[in-house]
């Protein structure tokens, strides 16, 4: 209480002796011990001369029941010309500036040509708030300086007698500027509860339509100024607390395109969780808005330009959290979209559906790497694959119906459904034609991913016994598909060929894979690429040229075959890591494999000695591992094409009498050597 008996002496011109018990009592209970609180009440006091505490009411209490009731009353003292001008600061914001509220003003009275009759209102009027102590002032700009910078005093006192300096010096600016805009003070309410009252005042309805013309304002300001990033995200606050979801998500992924440019993946994330949060419901209310439950699905929506924005938002924060590699939330973000489409009534009515293909992509990349636990029979893909499929078919583009057709015939492979496989390859042939697809294909999605399919496809009927077919799908991809691929996207050309090369390989058609191989990716990476310039494919390279020398010549050169040596009993040359292995082993063969059927073809070819150990032992190890990856991750064409080169390298450790019990995983009691699974329980 001493405390608050010295501010009471201090605000009141007494002494400490002369204030009242009565008086002091009634400032700590009112107040409850806040000392803004305190000194609102104090000032009132001190306004109205009533030293000897509160006035009293006619029932004998105090006049106020509240610092709330206090502050409503100070409020409701003004005229309704400074009310309406503190109405649309508090909506401004915390701070504000004159040159917003004259602008504001302008927009809602345009009937009103000059603007120093708006300047003239609003100065005036914040300069009675400013009096009252709700408003403290400051010069906006530090070029701005007159003889009154020294009257402050605290935090809550005017610029004393400084009206007439600041419109005086306000007036050159409007006539010099073309446009009628005028040099800043800044505003700030001394403290918040002022701003929460005025704002709780006021009908919602009556905020949103001041937040949209505060928005129209601003915007009409900026014009297409997207470099300054602070006035860009208040005009997207004025948006969305106006309610045109619209306007606030459009500016929302703008501002968040430049973020990201800039490596602010945070505040990018940020900024698209709040557009997001204009379609969730709410909880509870504060001044700024409502308070969301983030875990909570998004409110549906029968727009159909809403559902557009909320797609495309939730793809940029997707890709945004996997940017900073935070994949769980990422994969969310993925799934919250897709489960927001499938709710939505107006997803039926959008007009461009590829907006959600993205999105699928996305989340087949999470399935491919591990990011989303799925049961055996993988149903969460299954369903995933067969909604992208009916997006694209109602969508309408061949391009990315083809492709969606595309990813469901490589699930069902991947599943060991091969004729389910085939026949939606046979579906996706009828729509695909490569001189008008595939360009627009790998624009879209980096490679032709439909093309890749043709080849995946000989593999498949290499599964179910049909090598003869497996061969013809082959020389049609070498002799049809791949000239018309453009040479230059030396990826997409390497994926496309490499499924076939093992299938030529092992029908005796090891050279001719080699010089498709080379013709096809090496030399075209020479000739757009070259010396010092790398691609995912780049470090198979040598060993793909390598087996295909060793398997289709008898006799290779002495040169070379001394460098396959040397390549091959260096372990650290051997592994190519899970990324590639897992990238690569989609497409039929692990990229380790290949180092273990290096290892196994050159162990062949010398009689016993240190160098045949090395090399049997590290193509065990090796064959292990790829089979484990293969197990896991259903790779079973990749498991099929390590199953052989594993058996041939058990054969040599018998031979030479090596321990290589730790390397016969692939005789399990589910494997038949296909590759392929017995599932009792498939019900495909």
């Amino acid at each position: 209480d001493k405390e608050v008996r010295l501010m009471i002496a201090k605000t009141l011109g007494l002494q400490s002796k002369e204030v009242s018990s009565r008086l002091l009592n009634d400032v700590v209970q009112q107040s409850n011990g806040m000392p803004h609180f305190a000194n609102e009440i104090l000032e009132t006091i001190k306004r109205r001369h009533a030293v000897g505490g509160f006035e009293e009411s006619p029932g004998g209490g105090p006049a106020y029941g509240s610092v709330g009731d206090l502050l409503l009353h100070r409020i409701d003292s003004f005229d309704a010309a400074v009310r309406n001008i503190l109405n649309l600061g508090a909506v401004l914001g915390l701070s504000f500036q004159l040159s917003e509220v004259v602008a504001v003003l302008r927009r809602i009275h345009p009937e009103e040509k000059d603007p120093m009759v708006h300047l003239d209102h609003a100065a005036e009027s914040l300069e009675a708030a400013v009096a009252e102590s709700i408003l403290y002032v400051t010069h906006a700009g530090a070029d701005v300086k007159d003889d009154h910078t020294d009257d402050f005093v605290g935090g809550g006192s005017s610029l004393g007698g400084s009206n007439e300096s600041y419109k005086n010096h306000y007036v050159g600016s409007i006539q010099s500027s073309q446009d009628g805009s005028v040099s800043n003070l800044e505003y700030t309410f001394c403290h918040d509860i002022w701003r929460t009252t005025i704002l709780n005042l006021m009908l919602d309805s009556r905020k949103r339509d001041m937040h949209r013309i505060i928005a129209q304002t601003l915007e009409e300001q900026q014009g297409g100024d997207t470099k300054d990033y602070l006035s860009r995200m208040k005009l997207f606050g004025h948006w969305k607390a106006s309610g045109d979801t619209i306007k606030s998500a459009s500016l929302a992924l703008t501002i968040g395109a430049s973020f990201e440019e800039l490596g602010l993946q945070d505040q990018a994330i940020k900024l698209y969780e709040d557009a997001l949060d204009m379609w969730r419901e709410s909880d509870a209310m504060s001044i700024d808005g409502p308070i969301v439950d983030r875990t909570k699905p998004l409110l549906q929506t029968s727009s159909a330009a809403e559902l557009t924005y909320i797609m495309v938002l939730f793809t940029a924060l997707a890709k945004c959290l996997a940017n900073i590699h935070r994949s769980t939330e990422s994969v969310r973000a993925y799934q919250d979209a897709v489960k927001t489409l499938s709710s939505s009534p107006a997803a039926n009515s959008l007009e461009d559906r590829s907006i959600v293909f993205p999105i699928f992509c996305g989340l087949f990349v999470a399935l491919k790497y591990g990011q989303i636990e799925q049961d055996r029979e993988c149903s969460y893909e299954q369903s995933l694959v067969a909604k992208f499929v009916r997006e694209t078919k109602l969508h309408g583009d061949a391009i990315h119906y083809a492709r969606a057709l595309a990813m469901q015939a490589d699930m069902y492979a991947r599943l060991g459904h091969y004729d389910k496989a085939l026949q939606t390859h046979a579906t996706m042939v009828d729509i695909y034609d490569a001189t008008e697809l595939s360009e627009s294909i790998c624009a879209y999605y980096g490679s032709d991913r439909v093309a890749q399919s043709f080849s995946l496809s000989a593999f498949w009927y290499v599964m179910i016994g049909e090598d003869e077919k497996a061969v013809e799908v082959c020389w049609y991809v070498l002799r049809q598909l791949l000239p018309k691929m453009d040479p230059s996207n030396v990826h997409n050309s390497c994926i496309l060929i490499y499924p076939l090369l093992w299938i030529l390989k092992d029908s005796g058609y090891s050279l001719e894979a080699r010089d498709y191989f080379i013709r096809f990716v090496v030399e075209p990476f020479e000739e757009y690429f070259g010396d010092g310039r790398s691609t995912f494919c780049l470090p198979i390279y040598d060993p793909v040229l390598c087996i295909l020398d060793l398997v289709g010549n008898g006799e290779v050169v002495e040169e070379d075959i001394e460098e396959y040596y040397e390549w091959a009993l260096s372990e650290e040359n051997l592994r190519f890591g899970p990324v590639m292995n897992n990238s690569l082993g989609g497409f039929g063969r692990c990229a380790d494999c290949l180092s273990a059927e290096i290892c196994v073809v050159l162990a062949e070819r010398l009689v016993d000695c240190d160098d045949k150990r090395t090399l049997v032992k590290n193509g065990l190890e090796l064959t292990k591992e790829v089979m484990a990856l293969a197990d896991e991750k259903r790779l079973l064409m990749a498991k099929s094409q390590c199953y052989p080169v594993q058996n041939r390298l058990m054969a040599l450790a018998a031979e030479l009498e090596l321990d290589n019990g730790d390397y016969g995983g692939s005789n399990s009691d589910n494997d038949d050597g296909d590759g392929d699974y017995d599932d009792d329980d498939d019900d495909e």
